[in-house]
């Protein structure tokens, strides 16, 4: 038995992935449908056995986790961004697997934008009921940590099983 990640493991050649919560297993559900995988999902709400999984769908995942560790990390990078080229504070980004579009990168709109009084800064609110306050960004540095955690251990995760099932290959 290999440990995969979101928690999850190899027995007799079906992975076993344990879901943490329901985007997880809407992108690993979409991702696999979208690429037309041959892959057998046996779902029983905790976690899903995967059969007939291949390197080259491994692989993809693997690389669709490294673009979502880049976003990740750029929304961190931009937590205090109260200007962008569009106007505006810089606006959370997360990735999508969707079956119409496939690996998207969207940007979060649903989350509020934060106001702090600040009225000496030069982005502060010149008149109206939030006079003196900045709009920053909607990113909340704990809630990208915590993803961040989730996606590189799923990525390292990946990586190990890789490395323990395919010996031929540098990763």
């Amino acid at each position: 038995m290999i440990l995969l990640s979101y928690s999850s493991c190899v027995k007799n050649n079906d992975v076993i992935v344990t879901i943490h919560n329901e985007k997880q297993k809407e992108f690993l559900n979409n991702f696999i449908l979208y690429n037309n995988y041959d892959v057998e999902i046996i779902d029983n709400g905790i976690y899903l056995i995967m059969k007939n999984t291949t390197l080259e769908m491994w692989l993809e995942i693997r690389n669709i986790l490294k673009i979502e560790m880049d976003v990740i990390s750029d929304n961190i990078a931009n937590v205090s961004t109260t200007r962008t080229v569009n106007g505006g504070p810089f606006i959370r980004n997360i990735v999508m697997f969707t079956l119409e579009n496939g690996l998207e990168i969207v940007s979060d709109t649903s989350t509020e934008k934060r106001f702090i009084y600040e009225p000496t800064h030069p982005d502060a609110i010149l008149t109206g009921v939030r006079q003196g306050y900045v709009e920053y960004s909607n990113v909340d540095t704990v809630i990208e940590m915590v993803n961040m955690i989730a996606v590189s251990n799923f990525y390292n995760s990946i990586t190990e099983y890789l490395k323990n099932k395919y010996k031929n290959i540098i990763l």
